[in-house]
């Protein structure tokens, strides 16, 4: 059983019955929650990006823009995974209407619950991904730097 929250993978599902089974990015990217129709056809957010302003990067406001002016620029696509996670927040934390303190805190650490739920594992990854890299590549390293 998975640990993600049953809203992802609804909207998933939702998505992936819109955009149509088959749905994927030229690059390969076939997450239902990172793809859109575009003018040019399916796109992942990354792609979208970097096809209307050059660059892979999107503004993301972690705590929500009503409790934070903190915004960060990180890829695209794991901003739309950042901003999908936000649609399971209580409505009343995200929008903070009467600009309640707790609300704030409460945005604050749920953006870095979401962080460590979505962008660690990937980080992770690619962590072990260039351990083994780095241990394959062993010999030839220490050759090329005595």
């Amino acid at each position: 059983m998975s640990d993600e929250p049953l809203g992802p993978v609804l909207r998933r599902e939702i998505r992936r019955k819109h955009l149509g089974p088959l749905a994927q990015c030229a690059c390969g990217e076939r997450d239902p929650l990172l793809l859109q129709r575009t003018s040019v056809g399916t796109e992942c957010a990354r792609c979208e990006a970097i096809r209307l302003t050059g660059k892979p990067l999107e503004s993301h406001h972690p705590a929500g823009r009503a409790n934070s002016p903190l915004a960060v620029l990180i890829d695209a696509n794991l901003h739309a995974l950042f901003t999908d996670a936000q649609y399971d927040w209580p409505v009343e934390t995200l929008v903070n209407r009467h600009r309640r303190p707790a609300r704030r805190l409460a945005a604050l650490i749920r953006a870095c619950l979401d962080f460590a739920r979505i962008a660690l594992p990937l980080v992770i990854s690619d962590l072990e991904e260039l351990v083994e890299w780095l241990e394959a590549h062993d010999q030839e390293l220490e050759r090329k730097n005595p």
